[in-house]
């Protein structure tokens, strides 16, 4: 039994030419004469007619910008204008008066680990691992003029992860239980059978930015993912949380904002995480199996035959469902993770 901690700080690249704040929509409603009005054309003071002066004093300059797309437009966006440094779009790093120090974020991490291990008699070795770990990492920023990065599920580390391996030697053959001489003991004598059983929970959900209306402290509740999924293998959670009418939302309504033209607009603070805890997709449950045999060709000189059965069961391990609440797909899982039963021969000369 072991429990093991770290923490490390990580770097993590701010967004130079931020928009600030102010200039963002907030709450549950989409603002579109926030988005439109920021979307708008206006003309373009850095065009390059505007620095006309440039062209006696640096005419190498003056060549270069007028080759670029920012100073030849005629128009620019507003919000572009807006923003700091906003010949740089979309350019990330340090911003400045912030040490890469301050910059940085964290990476915390926890697990306890325990293991059984034995080897019986007859031929047989096991062993069984559980770790229970829990991890978050402070590498995203929710908005790009945060000032800090904000901590989140780590996704590269799963809550609960079970294995079991084994490997019994068969008891037929020289020197086992059965069959130990004859024609059959050099056909079913010396093999071993070995297998691993995963069991791993999935990663958190990833989420857009969407409009919910209800009490976040319950909102696995209202998924309802063992429900429906009972009944339909493919669905993950309620679909029907995604209101779709028309006019208002209805009074008491728990769920999503499903109508498109209602989403919140590229320029609307961030009102939903990222990734939700509180829904992890599908996990890992697999089988694998190995059938081995050696044969002594001479003193020095060995064969090995081996069939490698990997999803022996042929278990589906579903991806992720669409969290996307204007997708026909809403709630619905479309694809699945890793391979079906995959089977290989393995042929191995020792000497």
């Amino acid at each position: 039994v072991s429990y093991n901690a770290a923490y490390a700080k990580i770097p993590v690249t701010q967004r130079i030419d931020f928009l600030p704040e102010r200039y963002w929509a907030k709450g549950l409603t989409r603002n579109q004469v926030i988005e439109d009005d920021l979307n708008r054309s206006v003309p373009n003071p850095f065009h390059i007619r505007n620095l006309e002066p440039l062209r006696t004093s640096d005419p190498t300059a003056y060549r270069y910008l007028s080759t670029v797309g920012f100073f030849t437009g005629t128009s620019i966006r507003k919000h572009q204008l807006l923003r700091a440094f906003p010949n740089m779009n979309g350019l990330y790093g340090l911003r400045p008066g912030t040490s890469f120090k301050e910059s940085r974020g964290g990476n915390r991490y926890h697990d306890l680990q325990v293991q059984f291990e034995k080897r019986f008699a007859a031929g047989l070795h096991s062993a069984l691992m559980y770790t229970r770990a829990y991890s978050d990492r402070q590498d995203y920023y929710w908005n790009e003029f945060d000032e800090r990065p904000a901590w989140r599920t780590n996704n590269d580390v799963r809550p609960h992860r079970l294995v079991w391996t084994g490997i019994y030697e068969l008891p037929f053959g020289k020197g086992r239980r059965f069959v130990t001489s004859g024609p059959m003991a050099h056909l079913i004598g010396g093999w071993q059978v070995s297998w691993v059983y995963q069991y791993q929970t999935g990663p958190a959900t990833s989420w857009p930015n969407v409009f919910y209306y209800g009490d976040m402290a319950k909102i696995r509740q209202v998924f309802k993912h063992k429900e429906v999924h009972q009944k339909d293998i493919h669905v993950w959670f309620d679909p029907n949380i995604a209101y779709r009418g028309a006019g208002s939302i209805p009074e008491g309504f728990v769920g999503f904002e499903g109508r498109t033209a209602l989403q919140p607009g590229t320029f609307h603070v961030r009102v939903f995480p990222t990734l939700l805890d509180e829904l992890r997709a599908d996990g890992l449950r697999m089988w694998d199996a190995r059938l081995l045999r050696r044969f002594a060709i001479a003193e020095r000189l060995r064969v090995s035959f081996a069939m490698d059965l990997l999803n022996l069961t042929n278990h589906t391990n579903f991806g992720p469902p669409n969290t996307n609440p204007t997708h026909r797909d809403f709630g619905r899982v479309t694809n699945q993770s890793g391979l079906s039963r995959l089977i290989q021969f393995i042929l191995r000369l020792e000497f």
